[in-house]
């Protein structure tokens, strides 16, 4: 890995990082506010701050304006280090051909050869949701080895990649025949058919994967409900208790 000062790349990966983590103004550009807030916490610029002197304002950011337009670089370990921490960052994107944010997200992206953005997303992905693109990569309980979720990529890349076409071929193993389809809506029919017949499985399989998760919400509300019953019973005999000793009292 070779390391390199190049400001014009400083200042675009600054940019970019900034945008992907939604660090943007009204105009969606990079917040150079909000980086500073960012970086200098405990001297935060207010809107009260921006509406009393601009100027003053201008002149603590000027800094940062500089690193986003390629103008100039941090210059000292202590900015460095406040940006990469502020950013969650390696020091290595911003000084060399590193395209991912982090070193790990380098190596998955590298690995599994989708982007470090895609990467990111999926990671952020809820856990009920990884739970079911697992269900349908392995598919379990529906057949052994069969990668739902690929398949369903495969047919969506095909119908995009022959939906223009004008002529497709249809071959029928069992009687050995083919039939040709000439026929533009025809033809699209057929090939929205495979798709569809892939979700229809990929549906199924959620539903069997699912199935034991909806039976622990049953057993839980039930439990719940229970509860519920078994807590009204004990304020109502302590209601009675109540009553009884009020009214033993009075005799």
């Amino acid at each position: 890995m070779i390391y390199e000062i190049d400001l014009h790349l400083f200042g675009e990966k600054l940019k970019t990082i900034l945008m992907e983590k939604g660090i943007t103004n009204s105009k969606n550009e990079p917040d150079i506010i909000a980086l500073y807030n960012l970086l200098y916490p405990n001297q935060p610029i207010t809107q009260e701050d921006c509406n009393k002197d601009r100027q003053e304002v201008t002149d603590k950011t000027r800094k940062l304006a500089n690193w986003l337009k390629g103008k100039n670089y941090p210059k000292n370990i202590e900015d460095i280090l406040c940006l990469c921490n502020a950013l969650d960052c390696n020091l290595d994107y911003f000084f060399c051909t590193m395209e991912a944010p982090t070193h790990d997200l380098e190596f998955i992206s590298n690995t599994i050869g989708l982007s470090s953005k895609t990467v990111i997303k999926i990671i952020e992905y809820e856990k009920n949701i990884k739970e079911i693109v697992n269900c349908l990569v392995n598919a379990d309980g529906i057949k052994t080895n069969t990668d739902l979720f690929y398949s369903l990529l495969c047919s969506i890349r095909m119908f995009g990649m022959t939906r223009d076409t004008s002529k497709i071929t249809i071959e029928e193993s069992l009687f050995e025949s083919k039939d040709e389809i000439i026929e533009t809506e025809e033809i699209e029919s057929v090939l929205r058919r495979i798709p569809h017949n892939v979700l229809d499985l990929c549906l199924n399989a959620s539903y069997i994967f699912l199935s034991e998760d909806r039976k622990q919400i049953e057993e839980l509300k039930s439990k719940i409900k229970d509860l519920k019953i078994e807590k009204l019973e004990q304020e109502i005999q302590n209601l009675n208790n109540t009553y009884t000793s009020v009214e033993s009292k009075k005799e």
